[in-house]
Order: structure tokens, then C-alpha cells, then sequence
């Protein structure tokens, strides 16, 4: 019996999904239900209405949902429980969210489990947390994102894609709303359900749905005609042989479920925080003596364009360390205190320590040895380093525009910033060209000397990368006059979002 539990609580869970609005439908819903009456129709317009005007909110889920697998004989029920919640915020003007959800299982078979995902998506960025390991990357489509969390749109959609009937008037939290009776089609459960690959072809839907009940009630505000409570009740009945399971001692499979959503905090200012525990779980920058830790990039397989033509052994894992520090030797130690020597990406203060490691390779410390001179009186410099839990950070391609700052003597005007791929050969995509198209005009009433070596890109962890250009001066500028010119920052490490553009005393904001 255990090997089929796996698969009648996937199919419980899907078919919860077809109504809980964190994970309903992406198609586009019809505004014309037919069948409801004038008042009915008018109340889904303005739900729907009202929802495109939505700037900000914050919600939560509450899921109870509960599985009994009863054999003939009823003389041993297998069961399983799981009561989650989750709380999320949306910015969809300022393209910005976070999630956390929190789960607790129980059954017979299994015992008792827990586990908590995080998602915070800001300033371009998507941070996550998995069982304890958070990671980063770069979101180069933030809007969509951001749409497929709204969930109060989602819920929306399929409010005006069914059948409601309004109850009367009910205050929550105060709020006077209308208190409806929502009527799902079925066959848009089914259509939902036939959408899933974790159901196999010879299950008969018609079937599976049709001994089930389905209670949904939701709370829309008189005033601003936006959801603000829904409570959904399911219960469904089928046998093993609907499921296409061979079990054929089992009598019922029963799939129970409650899902409660709130809504508040409409078109509030909302500031997207991470949790409590987000930088000790990933704490960069790390900084210990002569030496700081910007971040680490894990993969199965090289980086492609890094130097080495025999490449990598499938079962080795490569670590790529991003640091700051004169030394050019590092060891990682693992926890049976086996040394892996480095190999350093450039000779420069900010470069990569490469490792080659087996893959189940778990790392304890990184080991910065002294510098290699004779009679060097350096000590090692060690730092605490849990790759396992610290997972990896990537980012995207970075894209921006239209920048402006400006003193009394001159003022500066970013049309554009994008990246090309650094022609430094033996780093690969490990490093990056910035390209800024900017204009300087003097301002002031004294001649302006423009020089190269005045720039500097600054990242989020306040490292100033030059130009680095031979020629550095571009001449003189009169009072009054202007140049338009593509300024290139070479070989910026692929984890360094830029926020700053240096020139002399001015600092543009560039986030």
C-alpha cells in the first residue's frame, strides 16, 4: 500500500490546486458568464475592474487538507495530514514580492515532517530559500514574475469565470462586503486537472469529479469592490480503480481540503524585507583580515569559455570563489579534512579561486594560504565555509537606462548600461564588459579636463572597479560644452550588480 500513498496525495494536491488561488490557471478567463444575473455580472465587473487598478496588498493561505485510504476490511485507514500556511506581500507597480510558506505533514506511514520555502523578489533579483539553502539570481522578467504570484488576480479571473450568487452583506475586519457564493464549472476542473503531468492518461476525470463536493464563499469590499476573504471547502470520494492504482483491497480514497485566503493592505506602501535568519544563511560579504568573500557559484559542469580544452570529469562538481585579497593560493578542506588546492582565475585584487571537487564533496572551510615569497610572516586566513548550505549565486544579464545626476560644475547623462561577455579568454562568462553610453557637460564656468581615470563603477558591496584604459584623457571641455561617449568598466565579476557610477565627487545612482 505504502509505494501508491506517493500518488493519491499528488492527486489530492492537484486537485486542490484548481481552486486555491496561489497556483489557479494562467489562461485567460471569459468576463461573460451568461448565466448570471444583472447584478451578478455588474459585481464580477467591478471585482474585475478594481483588480487591474491594484497597485499593492499583502495576503495569506491557510490549507487543511487530509487523505484516508480505507481498505475493505476498514481494519487499517492510511492517512495523511498537512495544515500549511503562507504569507506574501505583491508590489506591482514597483515589481516587487515575497512568500514565505510554512507546511507540516503527518501520517502513519511517514511520521511527522515540516518545511519552510522562502521566495523575495526585489530590485531585480530572486532570492530563494529551500530546506535551509538560500540562493540568488537575477530575474531578467520581473513583470512576469510578478503576475504569476498575483494571486488575488488569479482568484479574481475565476470568480468572473463562474457562476455566484450573492448572500447579503458581512464586515471583515471591519470592512463591510458583499458575501457571495461562488459555482466553479466543472469542466474547467477537469480542463485544469487534464493540464497536469503528474496524472496518469487512463484516469477517467469525469469520474474522479463526479462524486465531490465544492463549497466556496468569498467577501468582496463595498467600496473598493476587491476580494478580501474566500473560504473553499472539498471533499472527494473515488476508488483506487479510478486512479489506474492496483490496489485491489482499497474500498475508498477520501480527499478532504479547506483553504481560507485574506486579503488586506490594498494599495499600501509595502517594502519587501527578507527573513530574520537571511544573512547568517547567506552571510556575503565575509571579510577576515587582508581577505573578503563576495559569493560562490557551484555547478556540475565548467562555466562554458573557461581556459582548459580537456574540460571536466561528469562526477565533479566545480566551485567558483569570488574574492578580494593579494594572495593567490586557497585551499578548501572538507569534513574529513582533505585539502583542495585552487586554481586563481587572474592576478589582481578581486579574482576567482577555481575547485574541481567530487560531488558529494561536503566543504567545511576555505583556507587563504600566506603569500608564496620567501620569509613571508603572513598567517592563513580560514573562514567557516558550508557550501552544501549556502547554495549559488547567478546572475542575469543587466540592462539599464536613463540615469542623471549633476553638481555646480558639471552634470552627467546616462542613455544606456548593458554588458557584453569579457574578452578576458581564460575566464569565460566568469567576467563581464560594462558598456555605459553617457554624456558630460560642463557646467560650470572654468574648463573641465575629462579624464577616464575619474569613473568608477561601484557594486552592491562597495568594490570600485576602473576603467583601466592606456589613454586616458579625452581632452578639455569648455564651459558650457558637452561629449557623448561609450565609457567601458572591463572585467566586473558576473556577481557584482552595479549601483554607482563614480565620476570625481559626483555619485549617480544607478539602482
Amino acid at each position: 500500500m505504502n509505494q501508491y500513498i506517493t500518488c493519491l496525495i499528488s492527486v489530492g494536491l492537484i486537485f486542490v490546486s484548481c481552486v486555491q488561488p496561489s497556483i489557479a490557471s494562467e489562461s485567460k478567463l471569459s468576463a461573460n458568464s451568461g448565466n448570471d444575473s444583472s447584478s451578478s455580472a455588474e459585481l464580477k465587473s467591478l471585482l474585475i475592474n478594481s483588480t487591474k487598478n491594484l497597485e499593492s496588498y499583502r495576503y495569506s493561505i491557510d490549507v487543511v487538507s487530509e487523505i484516508i485510504v480505507e481498505p475493505k476490511n476498514l481494519s487499517n485507514k492510511s492517512n495523511l495530514t498537512e495544515i500549511s500556511h503562507e504569507e506574501g506581500a505583491i508590489n506591482l507597480t514597483g515589481h516587487a514580492l515575497s512568500l514565505i510558506q510554512r507546511s507540516n505533514e503527518t501520517s502513519k506511514e511517514y511520521g511527522m515532517s515540516s518545511k519552510t520555502n522562502e521566495l523575495y523578489l526585489f530590485n531585480e533579483t530572486l532570492y530563494t530559500r529551500d530546506n535551509n539553502k538560500w540562493s540568488q539570481i537575477r530575474e531578467e522578467n520581473v513583470v512576469r514574475l510578478v503576475d504569476l504570484r498575483n494571486v488575488i488576480q488569479k482568484e479574481s479571473y475565476i470568480i468572473n469565470d463562474s457562476k455566484i450568487k450573492l448572500l447579503g452583506f458581512k464586515e471583515v475586519d471591519g470592512i463591510e462586503c458583499y458575501w457571495i457564493k461562488v459555482e466553479p464549472d466543472p469542466k474547467r476542473l477537469v480542463f485544469l486537472l487534464n493540464k497536469s503531468d503528474s496524472l496518469k492518461e487512463n484516469i477517467d476525470l469525469d469520474t474522479l469529479l463526479s462524486n465531490n463536493t465544492l463549497e466556496w464563499f468569498s467577501w468582496i469590499t463595498k467600496d473598493a469592490h476587491l476580494l478580501k476573504k474566500s473560504d473553499i471547502k472539498i471533499a472527494l470520494t473515488v476508488k483506487a480503480a479510478d486512479l489506474g492504482l492496483p490496489v485491489k483491497d482499497v474500498e475508498n480514497i477520501r480527499i478532504s481540503s479547506k483553504i481560507s485566503s485574506l486579503y488586506n493592505n490594498y494599495n499600501q506602501p509595502i517594502r519587501i524585507n527578507f527573513s530574520s535568519d537571511f544573512k547568517k544563511a547567506y552571510p556575503f560579504p565575509i571579510k577576515g583580515n587582508d581577505v573578503t568573500i563576495f559569493g560562490v557559484i557551484q555547478e556540475d559542469n565548467p562555466i562554458k569559455g573557461y581556459g582548459y580544452s580537456y574540460g571536466y570529469p561528469h562526477d565533479n562538481k566545480v566551485v567558483y570563489i569570488d574574492a578580494a585579497t593579494k594572495r593567490e593560493k586557497a585551499n578548501l578542506i572538507d569534513i574529513d579534512d582533505r585539502y583542495y588546492e585552487s586554481e586563481i582565475s587572474r592576478h589582481s585584487d578581486r579574482k576567482f579561486f577555481i575547485f574541481t571537487l567530487p560531488n558529494n564533496t561536503l566543504i567545511k572551510k576555505i583556507r587563504f594560504e600566506p603569500a608564496r615569497s620567501y620569509g613571508s610572516s603572513e598567517s592563513p586566513v580560514i573562514f567557516d565555509l558550508r557550501l552544501d548550505q549556502l547554495g549559488s549565486i547567478r546572475r542575469h544579464p543587466i540592462k539599464k537606462e536613463c540615469f542623471n545626476a549633476s553638481s555646480d560644475r558639471i552634470s552627467v547623462n546616462i542613455y544606456s548600461l548593458d554588458q557584453k561577455e569579457s574578452q578576458y579568454l581564460s575566464l569565460g562568462s566568469l567576467l563581464v564588459d560594462i558598456i555605459i553610453d553617457l554624456k558630460v557637460t560642463n557646467s560650470g564656468e572654468d574648463e573641465l579636463s575629462l579624464n577616464l581615470d575619474d569613473f568608477r563603477l561601484i557594486d552592491q558591496f562597495g568594490w570600485e572597479y576602473p576603467v583601466n584604459e592606456y589613454e586616458s584623457s579625452l581632452g578639455l571641455l569648455l564651459p558650457g560644452e558637452s561629449r557623448r561617449f561609450n565609457l567601458v568598466i572591463p572585467h566586473v565579476s558576473i556577481l557584482s550588480d552595479p549601483v554607482t557610477l563614480k565620476y570625481k565627487t559626483l555619485n549617480i545612482d544607478i539602482t
